[in-house]
């Protein structure tokens, strides 16, 4: 990011900067995982896992009731790596930030090492991006890589069309998401009133009611008429046939009258 903003001074580089934190992250990973005493990241020796080391670590005043430790994948073979993603237990949260490559020299793509790792952990892994999600990552506070090529590409077209880029300062706000996978959620057993109301879930499998509940909610709107149209009508018979009954006894008494004398009772 210091690079990017160096740039930001050349009157023709211009875009988005991909400005992590895993602050929020960690915050909400102590929510879910209450017992934690420490914070274990996966890292490599790339540039970026060098950076993004940098930035876990930096971290750790805000949080002085963490252990902060890393696992660096550059410097294990593959075993001892995902043997000591397995040791890990419920006194630990695991942040996954990259492993691309590792002792063996093994070069993983995202959803590879995710896949690979996520399948022996028996804690869930938080992560800080994207890249890797729907793969076993459970989530957290990510940055879209999707949203961000949103902007980078309507700056591009501001500048086709004419738009001088030196107008155009470079964004430092990185577009974040809360995102997890349900998948992920169900296996750990983390229920969704423990996630952000705004959290995106991914892998979501729609609930009977999300299902029909339209259907439902219609077809007893319509039932509800119906069955006040049946009490109407069952009360107007009702009513009706008292009125029959009044108008019959009344018939029946004006008959008597016509016909018998009131004294007597006699023709």
């Amino acid at each position: 990011s210091e690079k990017a903003l160096e740039l930001n001074q050349e009157p023709d580089v211009t875009g988005v900067i991909e400005n992590q934190t895993y602050e929020d992250t960690i915050k909400l990973a102590k929510k879910i995982c209450p017992q934690a005493t420490r914070i274990v990241s996966i890292v490599d020796n790339t540039v970026t896992g060098l950076s993004a080391r940098k930035e876990f670590y930096s971290c750790q005043d805000s949080f002085p009731d963490l252990e902060f430790h890393d696992i660096n994948a550059s410097e294990l073979s593959q075993k001892d790596l995902i043997g000591r993603v397995e040791s890990l237990d419920q006194s630990s949260i695991l942040l996954y930030i990259l492993c691309s490559n590792d002792k063996d020299g093994n070069v993983y793509a995202s959803a590879e090492s995710v896949q690979m790792l996520s399948s022996r952990a028996h804690i869930p892994m938080f992560s800080g991006i994207s890249i890797g999600m729907g793969k076993g990552l459970l989530g957290g506070e990510i940055v879209s890589h999707e949203e961000m090529g949103e902007i980078a590409g309507e700056m591009a077209l501001k500048i086709l069309n004419g738009e001088p880029c030196e107008n155009m300062d470079v964004i430092t706000d990185s577009p974040m998401t809360y995102c997890f996978d349900e998948t992920v959620m169900k296996r750990f057993g983390i229920s969704r009133s423990m996630l952000p109301d705004d959290a995106k879930i991914i892998n979501h499998e729609e609930t009977f009611m999300e299902q029909y509940g339209k259907v439902i909610r219609i077809t007893s709107v319509i039932g509800g008429i119906m069955v006040l149209f049946i009490i109407w009508l069952v009360r107007d018979n009702m009513h009706k046939r008292k009125v029959n009954e009044t108008i019959s006894s009344l018939n029946k008494k004006l008959n008597f009258m016509a016909r018998y004398d009131a004294l007597t009772s006699l023709l």
